[in-house]
């Protein structure tokens, strides 16, 4: 048996990862990435009690601002941030939402964010009032 053959009977018998419902126990990033939930959107309050909802096309210019998220997991080379951190993302540095069914049943929304978009970091929660500039 040559070592093309041997690497051919190691494939067959660790067969590749594969679950027979597809679902996951975890989601882990790989290097420096972030996965972030709870990703700030929908309506928002204004100063004067007036409410703004910036997720949709017709939302224009309001849409467009930094967003607060909450860090799922990380991968082993981030060093900024931790898991349970909330971190404010600059805007579009994040990609399309996805949903995962897990394995406890659980479904979770996450986003990929970028480590360069990091803006802020609260280890202590989401910030409840901040003024906009």
């Amino acid at each position: 048996m040559n070592q093309y053959q041997n690497l051919t009977s190691a494939n067959q018998t660790n067969s590749i990862r594969t679950t027979e419902d597809s679902t996951m126990k975890k989601l882990s990033p790989l290097a420096n990435k972030i996965i972030l939930i709870n990703l700030d959107s929908g309506l928002r309050k204004s100063n004067g009690v007036i409410l703004l909802d910036d997720d949709t096309a017709d939302a224009g210019s309001r849409g467009i601002r930094p967003r607060w998220a909450e860090v799922y997991a990380v991968g082993p080379e981030q060093l900024d941030v931790a898991a349970g951190d909330w971190v404010l993302m600059d805007h579009g540095r994040w990609s399309v939402g996805q949903n995962l069914r897990l394995a406890d049943d659980t479904n979770l929304r996450f986003w990929l964010g970028d480590p360069d978009g990091i803006i802020g970091v609260s280890t202590t929660g989401k910030p409840d009032e901040l003024q906009e500039v």
